[in-house]
């Protein structure tokens, strides 16, 4: 009698060969080639580079380690330019540090290579040479736009880590919502060269206690510190108008210094929901003129003048010559021990009654 192969018994053996096939086609495609691209990204730049990544193969992609030396010897650019970071499209905004190791998830994948230039640049860094990155430095003459949102700004996805925010000289106005919610953001360093704060732009910065505003600054707008931390703040002359809200909920503010002799243009609710018994110091000139000003008025009972700043040594005091000229600069340390000489290490000092910041 003749065996013939039953039909059940072929389509079983025809689905555990495709099976096998099919295993073997995607474990092929998941140890396929990756390309990275790497585009110079500056004004006149040229060419690309293409890197074949197949090694270090995890499920959904390759790790690969940024090699910037290699990439800036490969484009020759010369002076004294370098790579900051690099990005996923044509911008000057180093939203991937250097060095940084990468998951490439789409191949091929585009990189753009970002180059210090005229224009400024950011980069991010970490201050413990780990893969935390929590120092945001901007360097040049960087404009910033006003962003619609926080989670709109390049350098959103740091936001949960940077501690430090250095503005290097050439900066000349902070955007609306920059640094908005960073809640570990404890420092702040502002050039000389800016002269606006933006609408929000340090808005619920929980942990920022204190801020030197820069001297040449002339606006705050609204919402700039609303929520933060801060204990004090110092209003420099320069200042001639506060948005609304720019200081509101600031529940640990105590002291409020304006030191422009003219009252600033104000806005509702600047200074409100503040701390109890906050109180706003302003020159001993312009008492009457900043309790009747518009806005200011409604904190009248709260405005005193600089004189009576506790530790100030000038309680009680009127008036008195100004002899500052004729003196010889007196330099103390932020805990009231003085100093023989013009200090050079990095801190705050106190000269002739002023804290200043040596870099």
């Amino acid at each position: 009698m003749r065996r013939t192969t039953k039909p059940t018994t072929i389509k079983r053996l025809g689905m555990l060969l495709a099976a096998i096939m099919l295993t073997f086609t995607t474990a092929w495609a998941q140890y396929e080639d990756y390309t990275l691209t790497v585009i110079p990204n500056y004004d006149g730049a040229g060419g690309s580079i293409n890197i074949r990544v197949g090694y270090d193969w995890v499920q959904g992609g390759h790790y690969v380690t940024l090699n910037t030396p290699y990439f800036e010897a490969l484009f020759n650019r010369g002076g004294d330019h370098h790579i900051v970071g690099y990005s996923y499209s044509s911008t000057y905004n180093a939203e991937i540090a250097r060095d940084s190791t990468i998951l490439l998830t789409e191949n091929p994948t585009t990189l753009y290579a970002i180059w210090s230039n005229s224009d400024g640049y950011w980069e991010v860094s970490s201050s413990s040479g780990d893969e935390e990155y929590d120092i945001l430095t901007f360097y040049g003459p960087y404009v910033m736009y006003d962003y619609p949102d926080i989670h709109e700004t390049p350098w959103w996805q740091y936001a949960n880590d940077i501690k430090t925010i250095i503005i290097n000289e050439g900066m000349k106005a902070i955007g609306s919502y920059a640094f908005g919610t960073f809640y570990r953001l404890t420092s702040v360093s502002l050039p000389n060269s800016l002269t606006s704060i933006g609408k929000a732009s340090f808005c619920n910065c929980s942990a920022l206690t204190t801020i030197e505003i820069s001297s040449n600054v002339t606006e705050i707008k609204q919402y700039a510190f609303t929520g933060s931390g801060l204990t004090s703040i110092d209003i420099p002359a320069s200042v001639t108008a506060i948005g609304s809200s720019a200081f509101h909920n600031c529940s640990s503010l105590s002291s409020v210094t304006v030191r422009a002799t003219t009252p600033p243009t104000l806005e509702p609710y600047v200074f409100s929901n503040n701390a109890e018994g906050r109180k706003i110091y302003v020159p001993n000139e312009a008492l009457d003129a900043y309790k009747s000003a518009q806005f200011w008025k409604e904190y009248a009972n709260d405005i005193l003048p600089i004189s009576e700043i506790p530790g100030s040594g000038m309680a009680g005091i009127e008036s008195m010559e100004d002899v500052r000229s004729q003196m010889e600069d007196v330099y103390y340390t932020i805990d009231g021990r003085k100093v023989d000489s013009k200090p050079t290490q990095r801190g705050i000092y106190i000269k002739n009654g002023k804290k200043i910041v040596v870099k």
